[in-house]
């Protein structure tokens, strides 16, 4: 049967040995000067994530794993759901065992499209800046928002409600209250950007070495 996109985590992501990753809300800016010096800025186009991904030494098996799944991909053909192998969840909670069942949800959007706030954490959890925090939105197609705290840190109240939190790339029309957010492995969707695949080599000992492919966030 063939496989269904996106990807999930367990699908592809997290089969790759990644050496090398740091995910990066690239901006998408063109910029003019006027003749009395000031500098005019337009955003182009939406500000995505992006990233630069290297994989490290593979024996012949593990890369048997993993690159027919890359080919799959190449040319924007298909998507995966991604996480940033830096940030898998909040600093102050590297392994989501204070957040525990909990299911944190989004409480206030501001009209501003740079602020939410949250609902349904435990009593005192703390966010801090850097974090990552990722919900999907829409239908037709779903989409999935991962946005980076700005906050220097952010606490929950007694009620499990946190006041309002900055975020980066800013809010996209579509996002709702009560959405469940994803602080433990927040992700979004994916696509291997066309060009970018490196098919590495393959050294004495069978090992292939200098695997690496540029991906961005879709929201098809």
């Amino acid at each position: 049967m063939a496989l269904s996109f996106p990807l999930t985590h367990a699908q592809f992501w997290g089969l790759l040995p990644i050496s090398s990753c740091i995910f990066d809300p690239r901006e998408a800016v063109t910029s003019s000067r006027t003749r009395g010096g000031q500098t005019l800025r337009a955003e182009r186009a939406a500000r995505l994530w992006a990233a630069e991904v290297r994989l490290g030494p593979m024996i012949p098996a593990e890369a048997a794993a993993v690159l027919p799944l890359i080919n799959l991909l190449r040319g924007g053909a298909g998507s995966f759901m991604a996480s940033d192998p830096m940030r898998q969840a909040p600093r102050n909670d590297p392994a989501g065992t204070a957040l525990g069942s909990a299911a944190p949800s989004i409480s206030a959007l501001s009209s501003n499209s740079r602020e939410l706030a949250l609902k349904g954490l435990p009593s005192g959890y703390m966010l801090q800046r850097g974090d990552l925090l990722a919900f999907s939105y829409g239908t037709s197609p779903i989409r999935y928002a991962l946005h980076q705290i700005v906050n220097a840190s952010v606490k929950a109240n007694a009620s499990g409600i946190t006041p309002n939190i900055e975020v980066v790339p800013p809010i996209r029309p579509g996002a709702v209250v009560d959405a469940a957010v994803s602080l433990i492995q927040p992700a979004c969707k994916m696509e291997i950007e066309p060009g970018s695949y490196q098919a590495g080599s393959l050294r004495s000992g069978g090992l292939v070495e200098g695997v690496s492919f540029s991906i961005q966030q879709t929201l098809r």
